[in-house]
């Protein structure tokens, strides 16, 4: 195939970067269709004008430029910014290299820009999404804190509540008093577990705009344009400052454990309710190993420095009885227990069901 210069002029021409050739005094004797069109100017404005008014230069940047190229051949990864024929300044990255004859004698310079004002606006966009999720995600942790503040205080009265239980005699002001208490433990725990699904996905937004940002550094790090460069390094001082990769190990580990918290706040909070539910006047069936679990579960605090709880729970079938005053018995019966360990021991409970009759055996090594 025998390429002839109109060719290879046609090729040029229609390159998607910015292509300027100019005469060794850096006067533009060539530019493709892409450059009369980014910046504005017909064949005949930019034909004999000088290179340099295509530049913004007002720190003589492209001075220094020119002297380079001549003197190392090629210039790489420039970021400067380009003049249209309105004034407008366009950000590039510049490549170019000298063009000698067989003497070595320069007849010339080429030069390629690329126009980074989509990686700029995308840059500069991203940011801005950052700025809204940080935003987001500091208004719902501070709302998560006053929550925790919350349950605290919820927890706080629970104990006091148990300290009643265990000194009052009279079942249906101590059941309405435990009642009270649950219920409103129980508000501050569902907005809780809330705000920590709404803090997960936040955190999830967050991951995924890291990602970008560390995709932009990684496509982008060898880029000499002054501004880019110095917004990607302060993004990368910043992350490593915070320790970003800590910081998202860490808050995965925190929802994880304060799950299990309100998990357990839930089920002492199920447990106090079933405890001081007023029953009847009437008996009625009851599970009895279900009953001596929610009864542990609330006397758990006086039990679990002084001694281990051994369970061993037979099959039995439900038990016709008064569940509320029952649990009551246990209770003491526990409390008691503990009490009389001097120091670590051992409370064994036994359930079964024999002669037709459910039977609970409670021992202590005190």
């Amino acid at each position: 195939m025998i390429c002839d210069q109109k060719y290879f002029e046609n090729i040029l021409s229609n390159m998607i970067d910015i292509l300027i050739v100019t005469d060794p005094d850096a006067t533009v004797g060539f530019c493709n269709n892409i450059t009369l069109d980014v910046l504005g100017y017909t064949l005949k404005d930019i034909e004999g004008m000088s290179v340099g008014r295509l530049f913004d230069d007002k720190e003589l940047q492209f001075f220094g430029l020119i002297k380079r190229l001549i003197k190392e051949g090629c210039i790489r990864n420039k970021g400067l910014y380009m003049l249209t024929k309105d004034g407008n300044r366009i950000p590039v990255v510049v490549n170019g290299s000298v063009i000698r004859d067989e003497n070595d004698k320069i007849e010339g310079m080429v030069m390629v820009a690329k126009d980074m004002r989509e990686v700029h606006q995308f840059i500069t966009e991203l940011a801005q999404i950052n700025e809204d999720l940080e935003t987001r995600v500091s208004e719902r942790t501070e709302e998560l804190r006053i929550a925790v503040e919350m349950s605290k205080d919820a927890y706080s009265d629970l104990q006091q509540a148990q300290a009643q239980l265990l000194q009052s005699e009279k079942m249906a002001s101590v059941g309405q008093l435990a009642a009270g208490i649950a219920h409103e433990i129980n508000n501050p725990a569902g907005f809780v577990s809330s705000n920590l699904k709404t803090l997960e996905d936040y955190i999830k937004d967050i991951k995924s705009v890291l990602n970008d940002y560390k995709t932009i550094l990684l496509n982008y790090s060898n880029v000499s344009d002054n501004n880019l460069v110095n917004s990607i390094r302060a993004v990368k001082e910043k992350e490593d400052s915070i320790d970003m990769s800590f910081l998202l190990n860490d808050i995965d580990e925190i929802i994880s454990e304060t799950r299990e918290g309100m998990k357990r706040i839930s089920k002492i909070v199920k447990d106090l309710k079933e405890f001081s539910h007023i029953g009847s006047d009437k008996p009625e069936y009851a599970d009895i190993n279900r009953g001596i679990e929610s009864t542990l579960n609330i006397v758990w605090n006086e039990l679990k420095y002084k001694a281990e709880v051994i369970t061993v729970y037979g099959d039995i079938p439900q038990v016709l009885c008064y569940p509320q005053q029952l649990n009551q018995v246990f209770m003491n019966l526990f409390v008691n227990a503990a009490q009389a360990i001097n120091e670590k021991g051992a409370i064994k409970i036994r359930t079964f069901f024999e002669d037709n009759h459910a039977i609970v055996e409670i021992s202590d090594t005190g």
